[in-house]
């Protein structure tokens, strides 16, 4: 027992009795009632193996930060039942308890918490004898310390003075407010983080900074233990890894996926000796009681501790169901959807996700230029707007939204390289051809997407004397130039369709999966130079790496075959990007093949 509460004052006030010699489990297991468990009514170490070493780390008081990130399902709440009612009886101290919302609080404190530490027999009489203005929903004044619950918010963490924080679900905390919630403890030596969540985001792009996230900063901080099988086969130990879960991937008569033979050939391999062990309870529960956690980074900050396990790891989960949680996820990844298996990696593995682990890094600027440079359409070295034979080129591209434009202005040497000059949003059409204007734009060198609102394109290109282009599926389009042999490029050839308010629209095709491998070798640095200004803006460093290459089921052939799919939400400036590779394979300024 600690002898180190808020004050010498409140440690006189919780009574002169003899410290309690066991294990935060053992006395819990006989002090703390849990209602409404799926698993126990009282609680059961053996129930959540996963959770036995971080509780024990509660009699520790040179322990200063604790992070958990597990998974759902891994009753992560048990934590606070615990270790809320041993710090009042065992290790007083002021408690800030922090939940998603102030009504997530009060619910957690009027179904949970409350009916918890009035069943615990150590603690129980100290709690019957408080005033009844002092047992809030949101707090708890006990004459030795304070209990105070609340929602995750700036107002909650301001004003109050604890030994001990506890953060709930903190993946879903603003940022900023962990750090917040730190300062309550107003540096004591005795106090105490502890963090408890699933996995969630590794960075946060504040403006244009990305950043890491609180959550992932304190995860690599601390001494990041893994749990750990102990394979009973060769005696050695190995952490619970979602990859060495094995399972049978085989399709149906009508080539869908067979989820039943998934389910039922689930095994889970130890990657030390190749031994599968079966998807049984026993099995599970065996390998689960006979962990341990491993420290990865005993190099860590000291006092600062960290545990992760993921749900192939927890016993009651069916590694059948995990197996094809995953196929599914991947599935929807295929058609160019990430959000399940974002879903599936920070809430079942409890992993952190990283949007590079889909967005590809880019590097960007270092031209030594800025976009003010040409911002009045000033030219780029030896540029001449009135020849036809300038060395020099520029063209603008449109990426047509409901209510907004995204455009990109960029020049083209007839070498390949190129300069972007100009990219962002413009609100109307009329705003963009002033915007050509201004740049020097030629009319014919303005490309816009044609695949949203086709008939108003025409109208415009009709109008401001620009081109229309759609992009498509195929690998390439046929040309038969005059007593040449026909060949194959990335374009089609340039055609004419009546525009819905009269006149003739030129138009033509282009392969989105050719044109974007060629863009997004510019973007990786390969081939001919492809500068940006240093003062690139935030939508556009987000938008560039929008896209990335991936293997997908053709959905009529269930052949295996690669295609550009998008990651993030926004993508307009980079198929405007993509439109300016088209305008410069189409001039000859890069090749089509």
């Amino acid at each position: 027992m600690s002898t180190d509460a808020d004050s010498p004052v409140e440690w006189c006030a919780s009574g002169w009795r003899a410290p309690d010699k066991r294990t935060v489990a053992e006395w819990a297991s006989e002090n703390v009632k849990i209602p409404n468990s799926a698993r126990s009514s009282s609680f059961d170490p053996t129930a959540s193996p996963w959770l036995a070493e971080p509780l024990e780390f509660f009699s520790d008081d040179t322990v200063k930060e604790q992070v958990l990130i597990l998974p759902t399902g891994a009753g992560k709440t048990t934590v606070f039942d615990v270790a809320i009612p041993y710090i009042i009886s065992e290790s007083p101290g002021s408690i800030l308890l922090s939940m998603q919302t102030d009504q997530d609080a009060k619910e957690h404190m009027e179904d949970r918490l409350l009916p918890i530490l009035k069943s615990c027999d150590p603690i129980a009489h100290a709690l019957a004898g408080v005033d009844r203005h002092a047992k809030r929903k949101d707090a708890v004044i006990l004459p030795h310390m304070s209990l105070f619950v609340g929602g995750a918010n700036k107002q909650n963490f301001q004003r109050k003075s604890v030994r001990y924080v506890f953060l709930d679900e903190a993946w879903l905390i603003k940022h900023g407010l962990i750090e917040e919630a730190r300062a309550r403890t107003h540096s004591r030596w005795n106090s105490r983080v502890i963090v408890v969540s699933q996995g969630g985001d590794q960075h946060v792009h504040l403006q244009s900074e990305r950043r890491d996230t609180e959550l992932y900063s304190a995860w690599m901080r601390s001494d990041r233990r893994e749990f750990s099988m102990l394979c009973p086969t060769c005696d050695e130990v190995s952490r619970w890894d979602f990859k060495n879960l094995k399972y049978e991937v085989a399709k149906t008569e009508d080539g869908r996926i067979d989820e039943a033979a998934i389910a039922q050939s689930a095994c889970y391999e130890c990657p030390l000796c190749q031994t599968r062990y079966e998807d049984k309870p026993d099995v599970r529960r065996g390998l689960s009681l006979a962990s341990r956690y491993v420290a990865t980074n005993p190099g860590g900050l000291p006092g600062h501790h960290g545990w992760h396990a993921p749900a192939v790891a927890l016993f009651h989960e069916r590694w059948g169901d995990l197996a094809l949680g995953w196929t599914r996820a991947q599935k929807a990844l295929s058609l160019g959807d990430q959000e399940p298996i974002k879903i599936f990696k920070t809430k079942r593995l409890a992993e952190f996700w990283r949007e590079e682990e889909t967005a590809p890094e880019v590097a960007l600027g270092g031209a030594g230029y800025i976009k003010s440079d040409y911002q009045n359409g000033e030219a780029w070295e030896d540029e001449e707007f009135e020849s036809r034979l300038s060395p020099i080129v520029r063209a603008m591209t449109i990426d047509r939204q409901r209510d907004h434009r995204w455009a990109v202005v960029r020049a083209w040497k007839r070498d390949g390289s190129s300069r972007l000059l100009w990219e962002g949003k413009v609100h109307t059409s009329e705003g963009v051809e002033e915007l050509r204007k201004r740049m020097n734009v030629r009319p014919t060198f303005v490309f816009q997407d044609a695949q949203f609102e086709t008939g108003q394109v025409y109208d415009e290109c009709v109008k401001f004397g620009w081109v229309a282009i759609h992009g498509a599926k195929d690998d390439g389009f046929m040309h038969f130039p005059k007593n040449k042999p026909a060949t194959k490029k990335f374009y089609s050839e340039l055609k004419r369709a009546s525009a819905p308010g009269g006149g003739t629209a030129l138009y033509l095709f282009w392969s989105n999966e050719k044109v974007k491998d060629v863009l997004a070798n510019l973007r990786g640095g390969k081939g001919a130079r492809w500068e940006t200004p240093d003062d690139v803006s935030g939508d556009y460093i987000h938008q560039i790496a929008s896209e990335v290459k991936r293997d997908v089921v053709n959905a009529t052939t269930k052949a295996v075959v690669s295609r550009w799919v998008r990651v993030r939400k926004d993508n307009h400036l980079w198929d405007c990007e993509a439109m300016q590779t088209v305008f410069a394979i189409f001039n000859g300024f890069l090749g089509s093949s």
